[in-house]
């Protein structure tokens, strides 16, 4: 079991757990150590889950939200409403990332103010987590209190700090007897009662030790210290412990409230006895080492004090022994939290599966942003927007040369007698069927400028239309954290294979696009082969049934149209504006193919679960709306902010394309309803709404930059956008189920933006970034 922790801290309750939770195999990485930073770590947490995710992770165990406070911003209202929707954010993400969040209620609310509204908080914390783990019964009916109820909770206690042995136990027969205050010194803490009372008292000393960050506690503090009274308020060293416990002959807490006190279990370990509130998160203290007064009562702390250093020896021995007998060993609690953490089911596949597609596609989305850059730094603007218009018309026959294969492979291979068989005939289906059209239209059409151009184009649009039959399978194989690695690998191929063919322009620029998606796909060949059982294969049986064949028109011809829009539109763009626009109209779908990436993931893998099990598909839907929008909302609005930053990266002339950015950004808002509508539809075997929604789509889109390309970039962008809102509504209105829910309070329906091939093609490019997938 791999389990993520946020955050580490100085506590030694983490390392003492997992320490010993180690020991039973367990693995555990902590969150939020990327940088120095505390702002940035934070802002990379999301980054960390999704990490955590890739490497295997299943458990995200959050102790504390303090992080969560940024010292940067202060206490303005406004800050702490962001760092709570921050906070919620991440709770949403670990979550859709089918993870399961586990929090140990250290705290029933946080001792200082994190959030505005510190309860609402911690509500939204217990209804994201599958497990509430508590110290003692009182911390669940403390968050009863507050209307907070965990769908399932455990009580596992904390165990003993043992930091070392005392040097010596304290001479019992002297007349004065030492009470020590130990920890963190702050407000709940009652430091200021222990003061005030011990004043009044003889016979006492008394010595507080631990950090007080709070300057005007500090000074308070110091004020009401008396001449018997010593205060060390730094931190204590671990190496000091044992010796500042050694000189004590009890430990007063005199806590004003709390949930779990970490203090008063080292003093425990220690053999301390225990001057205490009768605070129910206090009560499993053991009662023979602990004399507890009411709880917010000077007189009565001051009474218990008295009391103990009345104690004749004997009875302090007596409650040393107590003390040290206490506690549950750490390797029970380990195997207990091990137990509870067990016993949690798996999160649902689809969301599983999305995160690994998510995970892909920010990979080739960082990839791509790589290439592109390096393109628009090594080659003219011209050639860039010539290449940006050949991998367009790469693009548009890759759609004719899959067949509709894609959909066909997710639906059948799951359930195949012959699965090698069936992938070989699909492959080679589109090797040769595909190949044939696109080598025909390529050299017959004159869709490029020269034979070498379009034999490079058609290697590409060989190796994307198989990349896309193969990236189906392994997701139809429940093996979607096999497509990252290859898609890396043909990443790579491509930055070292552009840079090599530097001076061979756009051709170059096509090549070695080709190589990168080539590479990609034999990779995928390689493992989706392994993952399918059989013997020898028998070539009789590699054929296409009748049912194949029906399934995959539809899906064919819808995703034929569903591609039109991306790879004409640049088209349209060269042939009215010329290349330089073409090429900023390039950057833009680029980035804003980033977005679209994450719809696009969902849905694929919405998809592929729906065709393995239909009668879950209302609930897959919502679910898939829900990660839609709670991923691609924060994206839109980052990268609207950060447009020209961006695009800057490309070469200043790029910094034009700015405001088209940012309106197709925002379109894609719009767009991503249209995502899981269409593979609701191709899930359900819906193929004559699947053609009409993609077909009027792309009609809309086409027309609209037809009237729009003579009146700029802005004016295109516009009008693509406006074009996706019709389209949606149009989606909308075809699937009339979709259309009802709007009303509910979670929406249901969706498709990509337009152009974008959907279905299982983990690889397949979002509509505006005008390139193809296969790695």
């Amino acid at each position: 079991m791999k389990v993520l922790a946020f955050p580490r801290d100085r506590n030694p309750y983490q390392s003492l757990l997992y320490g010993a939770m180690a020991d039973h195999g367990v693995s555990v990485s902590y969150a939020g150590q990327r940088t120095p930073s505390h702002t940035l770590n934070l802002l990379l947490l999301p980054l960390d889950l999704l990490v955590g995710r890739l490497r295997g992770v299943r458990v995200v165990h959050l102790h504390w939200v303090y992080p969560f406070r940024l010292p940067v911003v202060g206490d303005r209202g406004w800050a702490r409403r962001l760092c709570e929707a921050w906070f919620r954010l991440c709770l949403g993400l670990a979550r859709l990332l089918g993870t399961r969040l586990v929090w140990t209620a250290h705290n029933v609310l946080p001792h200082e103010p994190v959030f505005l509204d510190d309860a609402a908080a911690r509500a939204a914390l217990v209804r994201s987590c599958d497990l509430v783990i508590a110290h003692n019964e009182a911390t669940i009916a403390a968050l009863a209190d507050l209307g907070i109820t965990p769908r399932r909770s455990t009580v596992i206690p904390h165990g003993p700090f043992d930091l070392g042995a005392p040097a010596a136990a304290p001479d019992a027969t002297r007349d004065r007897r030492t009470l020590l205050f130990f920890g963190a010194v702050s407000e709940y803490k009652g430091v200021e009662d222990l003061l005030a009372v011990a004043s009044g008292l003889r016979d006492v000393d008394v010595v507080v030790a631990g950090e007080c960050v709070d300057p005007a506690l500090r000074a308070r503090v110091e004020a009401a210290a008396g001449p018997g009274t010593r205060l060390r308020l730094a931190r204590v060293p671990d190496d000091e412990v044992a010796e500042l416990m050694a000189a004590a002959d009890a430990v007063v807490l005199p806590f004003r409230r709390v949930t779990t006190s970490g203090s008063a279990l080292l003093s425990l370990g220690y053999g301390k006895p225990l001057i205490v509130p009768d605070l129910p998160a206090l009560a499993d203290l053991p009662d023979g080492a602990v004399l507890r007064y009411p709880a917010g009562s000077r007189p009565g702390l001051a009474a218990a004090l008295a009391r103990f250093a009345r104690l004749d020896p004997s009875a302090v021995a007596g409650m040393s022994a107590a003390a040290a007998a206490h506690g549950t060993g750490w390797p029970e609690i380990a195997a207990r939290t091990i137990a509870a953490l067990g016993e949690l089911p798996p999160r649902d596949g689809m969301l599983r599966d999305s995160a690994h597609l998510f995970a892909n596609t920010v990979a080739l989305s960082l990839f791509g942003f790589a290439f592109w850059t390096l393109a628009a730094r090594l080659y003219p603007s011209a050639d860039v927007g010539r290449f940006s218009a050949a991998v367009a018309s790469a693009t548009l026959l890759t759609a004719f040369a899959t067949l509709g294969l894609p959909y066909a492979i997710a639906r059948f291979l799951p359930a195949a007698r012959h699965r090698r068989e069936l992938l070989l005939a699909m492959v080679l289906a589109v090797l040769v069927v595909g190949g044939a059209v696109g080598g025909g239209v390529l050299f017959l059409g004159g869709l490029v400028e020269s034979p070498a151009l379009a034999a490079a184009v058609l290697g590409l649009v060989v190796v994307s239309a198989v990349s896309a039959v193969l990236d189906s399978g392994l997701l139809a194989r429940k093996a979607a954290a096999k497509v990252l690695t290859k898609s890396i690998a043909g990443g790579l191929v491509k930055l070292v294979a552009l840079v090599a063919v530097a001076g061979l322009g756009v051709v170059g620029l096509t090549a070695s696009y080709a190589l990168g998606a080539a590479v990609a796909a034999a990779l995928a060949l390689v493992r989706l082969w392994r993952l399918l059982p059989g013997e020898r294969t028998r070539w009789r049986d590699v054929r296409l049934r009748r049912e194949h064949l029906s399934f995959s028109s539809a899906s064919y011809l819808g995703n034929v149209f569903g591609v039109i829009p991306s790879t004409v539109v640049p088209i349209l763009v060269l042939g009215v504006l010329g290349a330089q626009t073409t090429a900023w109209l390039s950057m833009a779908f680029l980035l804003v193919g980033f977005l679209n990436f994450i719809p696009s993931a969902v849905s694929q893998a919405l998809f592929a679960h729906a065709a393995r099990d239909p009668g879950g598909l209302a609930a897959r839907r919502r679910k898939a709306m829900k990660a839609v929008f709670a991923l691609l909302t924060p994206g839109v609005v980052v990268l609207v902010a950060i447009a020209p930053v961006l695009l800057s990266v490309f070469g200043p002339e790029y910094v034009a394309a700015t405001t088209a950015t940012r309106v197709l950004a925002v379109g894609a808002l719009v767009s991503a309803t249209a995502y899981v509508i269409d593979a609701a539809l191709i899930a359900q075997n819906r193929k004559v709404a699947f053609v009409a929604v993609n077909g009027v789509n792309a009609l809309l889109v086409v027309v609209a930059v037809v009237l729009t390309a003579h009146h700029g970039l802005t004016a295109v962008a516009l009008g693509w956008a406006g074009a996706q809102v019709v389209s949606v509504l149009v989606a909308l209105a075809v699937d009339r189920r979709v259309f009802h829910r709007l009303t509910a309070p979670v929406l249901s329906g969706g498709r990509r933006p337009s152009g974008s091939p959907t279905g299982p093609r983990p690889t397949a490019p979002p509509p505006c970034r005008g390139a193809i997938g296969g790695g």
